[in-house]
C-alpha cells in the first residue's frame, strides 16, 4: 500500500545521498508510533489491527520522509504515474477476492489461483491504463534477462505486456480517435 509513497525507496535514496540520520529518524517515528498503537490495536482487531497499527506506523515515517525530501532536495512524488498503478491493483482486487472468498477449494490451491487471478489482471489493466509504458517493459526485460532463469520465467509477461501496450497505442493514436 505505501510503496507508491516512496516506501521501498525514500531509505535507499537517503542513505546513498549520506542522510543517514534522516533514514533513522523515519524508523524511529516508524516505531516511536507502532509502540503505543500496536498492543491497543491488537487488543481491539486481533491481527487485523496489528496490520493497520504496522502500516499507519509506518504511514508516518514514509510522510516524515517525503516532507525532508521535498524540503532538501525538491523531490516529490510522481501522482499521476502512482494514482494508475493504484487504480489497476483496485481492479484486480475485486474478481480476486470474489474467487476467493467463494471458493471451495484448499487454501494453497485457493491462493494460488486467486494469485494468478490478481497478476493477470493488474498486468492487463496497468498496461492498457498506462501504467506501464513501452520503456518500462523494455528496460524490464534488458535487465532481468542478464540473469537466465528469471529472464526465462519474466519473457511471457513481458511478451504480453508489450502487446497490450501495442493494443493500447492503436486504439489510441490520432486516426483512431478522429474517426479514421
Amino acid at each position: 500500500l505505501l510503496t507508491g509513497l516512496g516506501y521501498l525507496i525514500l531509505g535507499n535514496l537517503f542513505n546513498g545521498i549520506g542522510e543517514t540520520r534522516t533514514t533513522m529518524s523515519m524508523t524511529l517515528i516508524t516505531v516511536i508510533c507502532f509502540l503505543p498503537t500496536a498492543p491497543l490495536m491488537t487488543h481491539i482487531q486481533h491481527a487485523e489491527g496489528l496490520i493497520i497499527a504496522l502500516i499507519a506506523s509506518s504511514l508516518v515515517g514514509v510522510i516524515y520522509g517525503l516532507h525532508k525530501a521535498w524540503k532538501k532536495y525538491r523531490l516529490k512524488i510522481d501522482v499521476r504515474s502512482e494514482s494508475r498503478i493504484y487504480i489497476a491493483a483496485a481492479l484486480a482486487s475485486p474478481p480476486t477476492l470474489a474467487i476467493a472468498s467463494t471458493s471451495n477449494l484448499p487454501a494453497l490451491i485457493n491462493m494460488a489461483i486467486g494469485g494468478f487471478l490478481y497478476l493477470f489482471v493488474y498486468l492487463t489493466a496497468a498496461a492498457l491504463i498506462g501504467a506501464v509504458q513501452e520503456q518500462d517493459v523494455a528496460n524490464l526485460s534488458q535487465i532481468l534477462n542478464r540473469i537466465r532463469i528469471v529472464g526465462f520465467m519474466a519473457k511471457p509477461i513481458l511478451s504480453y505486456e508489450a502487446q497490450l501496450l501495442k493494443l493500447r497505442n492503436r486504439l489510441l493514436s490520432p486516426k483512431r480517435r478522429m474517426g479514421s
